[in-house]
């Protein structure tokens, strides 16, 4: 794994890629999601909107997707949801622009903002300068960058993480990620390439990997377990959820146990007897770093497969 980390004050505004780090060729058969999390750093308050963008091609066409929620007054609402069929192309990691989603380029293809407008609602995630990219392979890439939300009353500036993943649509969704901040002192952005499931004994579970950046110091980890330390019944699912979490990095010396404070959750359809799931949380609890314990807020998005 790698991490670059790039200078947070005084550089030259270096907007997120519209074409994602984590790629494969594009052939029918595979998906690609990204997904940029906006979230604000003070604990008084937290605004968090989450992005998440899914193309998977096939023989003759892609479909793709865009869902998009806002946690603010302590409550989550998904605020858009648009699924389209649209032609084969040679780049289908692009993102697209769709009716009442307008994508801001700028130079070298990247990204600069991301507008939503309706007759509800109307906002802009600005990217400003970038401060850590990190890359395990090919087929994921995490970028945390500096931003600003354009609301209807307000601007509100904060981090956004942006995630790329791409892998064989036969596999199944991507799995679970995770951003936790407390504060300008430490942010985490942690995921994991495939869908958990606690009660499958016979499949072990994949580390998590990610960064970390403590104090502006960045901290590659690689090696991080999460274990569900709370559940709950989701009945129109027929399964349960997670409500609490712990993550442990022996390699980085990172322990974590976090809670949920809000949650929104959809089931999808399928065969049954159990239902797919997605669901947005935000989480709060504490991290040990290095010996030291911070307070942490965060987002947490979770999917379970049929």
């Amino acid at each position: 794994p790698g991490v670059i980390a790039l200078a947070a004050c005084g550089a030259p505004s270096e907007p997120a890629p519209s074409q994602p780090a984590a790629t494969l060729p594009a052939e029918a058969g595979r998906s690609w999601e990204r997904a940029l999390v906006f979230t604000t750093l003070g604990a008084d308050s937290t605004l968090v909107v989450p992005w998440i963008f899914e193309t998977a091609t096939r023989a003759d066409e892609a479909e793709r997707s865009i869902r998009s929620w806002m946690y603010r007054g302590e409550s989550w609402e998904l605020f858009l949801e648009d699924t389209w069929q649209s032609r084969p192309t040679s780049a289908p990691w692009r993102l697209l622009p769709r009716p009442g989603v307008r994508l801001v380029v700028g130079p070298g293809d990247a990204l600069a903002s991301v507008v939503h407008s309706s007759p509800s609602r109307a906002l802009e995630l600005e990217f400003l300068d970038s401060r850590v990219e990190w890359s395990a392979n090919v087929r994921e890439s995490i970028t945390m960058s500096a931003a600003r939300l354009h609301l209807a009353d307000a601007a509100v500036d904060g981090m956004v993480f942006d995630l790329s993943r791409a892998r064989e649509t036969a596999a199944g969704v991507a799995g679970d990620f995770v951003v936790l901040v407390s504060g300008d002192s430490l942010q985490i952005a942690l995921q994991t390439p495939r869908v958990l499931d606690p009660d499958d004994e016979t499949v072990p579970d994949e580390p998590w990997s990610g960064f970390a950046r403590l104090n502006l110091r960045t901290i590659p980890i690689s090696d991080a377990q999460l274990v569900w330390t709370g559940r709950q019944a989701f009945y129109r699912a027929r399964r349960d959820v997670p409500n609490a979490w712990a993550i442990s990095s022996a390699a980085s010396g990172l322990w974590a146990s976090m809670r949920v404070r809000s949650a929104l959750l959809a089931a999808g359809e399928g065969p049954g007897p159990r239902f797919p799931i997605e669901g947005v949380f935000t989480v709060a609890g504490r991290v040990v770093f290095e010996g030291v314990e911070y307070p942490v807020q965060g987002f947490y998005h979770h999917v379970q497969n049929p």
